[in-house]
């Protein structure tokens, strides 16, 4: 065997916990903190715990006196590795993980729509202001501050929300709000109605990727949050350049009102889909909620507003 490294810790029964290996030189962690890293190199492995007192040989590492000695089978870790092989298992993992598991589906490709849709009121905002609200580059950029305005304001609201409970319910209203507010864009020919449409456009546009992003992290496992996050990044900037393509060849053929219309149209009915689905998205999460202490923390607080009687526990 050559080069592993051994990562531990010690619990808090005074026994090892043996948690990864990994591939590294001899190394050593302060001797003050609870972790601690060994790796060797050539010969078969006895593997020791004990003292920081260390004696390396070609085949044992000793910690000292009085120690407890572990035997590790040999395993040919000079074996070529397909790493191309690896890369497209992980991607496999992620993918099924991630598509395979509802709730975590339902907000991959709602935020996948919205994204492919929402590319039309910014790409076809210059022509509006200037073809239906009679303005120039000075409307253009009050209407786009609009826009960004609703979306500070969005990511105030988050700002001061406690925990993720309700997070769901928040993206389905905020697509709808944003499909919404496409659609009566669409119709305005009045500058203030329109910059205030384009606020609530940026309101909800926020909310939904925000509260996406939370929630995707905090139900995805640990050893798959990454590659969960990597599809919500695909789904989230991926999307725009098809979605100019889109929303420019539908701007070219029906006009950009038109072109608006129906991104909002089809955010509205994909805000719809996900509504009805809630339920069942509830359901399954509130098992993972649960585990992390979220729900039995709020289910407390309401039995103890709702009975006055019962004292906190201090």
């Amino acid at each position: 065997i050559s080069g592993i490294k051994f990562y531990y810790k010690y619990n808090d029964d005074g026994s090892m916990d043996f948690t990864n290996t990994t591939l590294d030189s001899f190394t050593t962690e302060n001797a003050y903190t609870q972790t601690r890293y060994f790796s060797f190199s050539d010969g078969n492995l006895d593997f020791a715990y004990g003292s920081w007192q260390l004696q390396v040989t070609d085949s044992d590492i000793w910690l000292g006196p009085n120690c407890s000695v572990m035997r590790l089978e040999n395993t040919d870790i000079h074996a070529p590795v397909d790493r191309e092989s690896k890369v497209l298992k992980q991607l496999s993992e992620g993918f099924k993980y991630t598509f395979g598991f509802a709730p975590i589906r339902y907000l991959i490709i709602l935020l996948s729509v919205v994204s492919l849709m929402s590319t039309s009121i910014t790409l076809l905002a210059p022509v509006i202001a200037k073809e239906y609200l009679g303005g120039g580059a000075d409307t253009f950029g009050f209407l786009m501050s609009a826009y960004g305005s609703g979306a500070l304001l969005g990511a105030f609201y988050l700002l001061n929300k406690k925990n993720v409970l309700g997070l769901g319910k928040i993206i389905g209203m905020a697509v709808s709000l944003f499909g919404i507010s496409l659609i009566i864009f669409s119709f305005s020919r009045v500058f203030v109605v329109s910059a205030v449409i384009m606020a609530a456009a940026g309101l909800g546009m926020m909310l939904q990727i925000a509260s996406t992003n939370t929630l995707l992290q905090t139900l995805s496992e640990e050893t798959k949050r990454g590659r969960v996050m990597s599809f919500y990044s695909m789904a989230f900037r991926g999307m725009s350049p098809f979605g100019s393509l889109i929303a420019g060849g539908l701007g070219s053929s029906i006009g950009a009102p038109a072109a608006i219309l129906a991104s909002g149209a089809v955010c509205l009915t994909s805000a719809v889909f996900y509504l009805i689905k809630l339920p069942v998205i509830r359901n399954m999460v509130r098992p993972i909620y649960r585990s992390m202490g979220i729900l039995p923390q709020i289910a407390e607080g309401v039995e103890q507003a709702t009975n006055p009687t019962i004292k906190p526990e201090p």
